[in-house]
């Protein structure tokens, strides 16, 4: 059932603009809109999110689980072609439950995506 309603908010999406603030959209780099699933770990568990958007500074994701602002995460991205995952801690920077269960997190990495790593979280 989870995924029923993340596949109905992540068809949404196409059409929500993204979290933003009084101030503005929080990311600097430019967001480009992203499919797929990742897998997203904290201290305590492990769980997938299906991708929204990606910059070089962040990521936007769906998922059925909730994390504190400013927890760290663990982000593991697609790498284009290549079988390996690119692995990358992030800062939860939004937490919005937009539907019951359903969770859209803010995610912005402790470094920025090089060129190729971004081209390959890219779908």
């Amino acid at each position: 059932m989870m995924e029923t309603a993340l596949q109905i908010q992540h068809g949404a999406s196409q059409h929500s603009p993204p979290p933003s603030t009084p101030y503005g959209d929080r990311r600097a780099s430019e967001r480009r809109e992203s499919t797929g699933r990742v897998r997203l770990a904290d201290s305590e568990r492990e769980w997938i999110a299906e991708l929204v958007d990606v910059s070089e500074d962040g990521v936007s994701v769906w998922c059925s689980e909730t994390v504190e602002l400013d927890s760290l995460i663990s982000i593991l991205l697609p790498s284009g072609r290549s079988p390996q995952l690119l692995s990358i801690d992030a800062t939860a920077v939004y937490v919005r439950e937009i539907a019951p269960g359903v969770w859209r997190l803010g995610l912005r990495f402790e470094r920025r995506l090089t060129a190729p790593e971004l081209a390959g979280a890219i779908h």
